[in-house]
């Protein structure tokens, strides 16, 4: 059914199909027993409650706090001679079928500003089209695995094991579509020599192929998440997360929590992994960016948002308990909040299923609220419009620097699209993903585009 449903235009028959059900189903009750009202109000508020906690409130104030800092940093400490680079890494590019983007990364990362004795690109080609052949005309290694079609995690885990890295080398990721600035590694290089970090996140830009109301949508949120959430993010809890792409960690570290990785989201679960086993947070490193291929198209966006859903849940289900007891073993402030961050499936699948329950409901007359509970709503509601709505809003302005009419015209656009694309995308997204919570395979690919230019500073 899940399937079926991702074909094509299928998907906008999911939720009016779902409304009908339970409109239907409310009418019998009703039609069946007149006099029966059901109380909402304590459901509503218990949803609510666990929503704002886990999801919402955690996002906005890590973005309130990314925009303070972005008011409050010190000035730029006068200019230092550049230390020589001295970091190996050892970049490698899961591709799966993907000829069409391949030039992107190995592109731009055979051209990176940083001595080419220390560092590789090895592409990890698991699949059967012609990106093994391209990445090597370009001058990557390409490592075929032997099995086509198994994922990211396991063509990454092979290639690791062909390359058999030195342990003080740091492995990068990037996937296939990524367009990399010159100076990536060369600032990740400067992090190392500068504090020791062992895992570190790259500034993770979004790039489109084409200019529609979903990629300028998916495009807002993500800017609004990196110029805010992941600074202040980072800012509070000294970590940020691992977001599956422009990542880099020490080898040997790297090689002993990749081999436990079990789910389809390795990213989301390397950071228990990293925060359980060695008590380490992620260092996010601004000055490294990279442009990252976002979806412009609903269906493929749904696709996409399912697999990390389904990965997130069997996540939760792994981590979630272990690191409540870390947080309080070790008063760890990051291990708890990454316990709640594991729950966010959960909160946004409550939310949604809540919603196409007590909607029908109310407009048959077949329940009731009390006042403090439609208070409470309201009070979340708006709290999700500022993680949603206001915050793409601000990031749109600060990017453009101007208060002109076209810059207030561009930012509704953007601001708009980003709330349309929020509520359509994700609550079908989580609806499916619940009902392929067996799977364990890689369930959906994300189809990339065509070449595009890297954007201009």
């Amino acid at each position: 059914m899940t399937q079926w449903l991702l074909v094509g235009k299928r998907w906008i028959l999911l939720l009016p199909a779902l409304l009908a059900v339970t409109t239907l189903s409310a009418a019998s009750v009703t039609a069946w027993e007149p006099r029966f009202r059901g109380d909402l109000s304590t459901p509503t508020a218990i949803i609510w409650i666990f929503v704002s906690t886990v999801a919402i409130a955690p996002a906005v104030l890590f973005m309130l706090a990314g925009l303070a800092r972005s008011f409050t940093r010190p000035p730029a400490a006068p200019s230092q001679p550049a230390r020589e680079p001295v970091t190996r890494f050892v970049v490698i590019v899961p591709a799966y079928n993907e000829e069409k983007v391949i030039s992107n990364s190995v592109g731009s990362l055979l051209a990176q500003d940083y001595p080419r004795e220390l560092f590789t690109v090895t592409v990890a080609c698991n699949g059967w089209d012609g990106t093994a052949n391209i990445a090597r005309e370009l001058g990557a290694q390409v490592h075929e695995t032997r099995q086509k079609g198994i994922g990211k995690s396991a063509a990454i885990d092979e290639t690791m094991q062909a390359l058999a890295p030195a342990p003080q080398s740091y492995v990068v990721i990037f996937d296939a579509d990524n367009l990399v600035s010159r100076g990536f590694l060369r600032s990740l290089d400067a992090e190392i020599q500068a504090s020791g970090a062992l895992a570190l996140q790259g500034n993770h830009q979004p790039l489109t192929a084409s200019d529609n109301m979903v990629s300028v949508g998916i495009r807002a949120a993500y800017r609004a998440s990196s110029m805010f959430y992941s600074v202040g993010r980072s800012f509070l809890l000294r970590s940020a997360l691992l977001c599956g792409t422009g990542f880099s960690v020490q080898a040997g570290l790297f090689a002993s929590i990749w081999s436990k990785v079990r789910t389809q989201t390795e990213d989301i679960e390397s950071n228990a992994l990293l925060q359980l086993d060695h008590q380490l947070g992620v260092v996010w490193v601004e000055a490294a960016e990279f442009f990252d291929e976002k979806p412009d198209q609903v269906v493929i966006a749904i696709r996409q948002r399912v697999r990390w859903m389904v990965g997130h849940f069997h996540a939760s289900q792994l981590y979630t308990w272990p690191l409540i007891k870390h947080a309080f073993r070790h008063r760890s402030l990051r291990s708890l909040e990454l316990a709640v961050y594991y729950l966010f499936p959960l909160a946004l699948f409550l939310s949604t299923a809540w919603y196409l329950l007590a909607l029908p409901a109310m407009a048959v007359g077949l329940g009731h609220f009390h006042p403090e509970a439609v208070a409470m709503t309201v009070a979340g509601t708006a709290l999700g419009l500022v993680y949603i709505v206001a915050m793409p809003a601000l990031a749109c302005l600060l990017e453009q620097r101007s208060l002109r009419p076209r810059a207030l015209a561009i930012t509704l656009r953007e601001t708009l699209a980003a709330l349309l694309i929020s509520l359509l995308v994700w609550s079908i997204a989580i609806l499916l993903a619940a009902a392929c919570l067996r799977r364990r395979d890689w369930i959906f690919h994300t189809p990339h585009k065509a070449a595009v230019p890297l954007p201009r500073p």
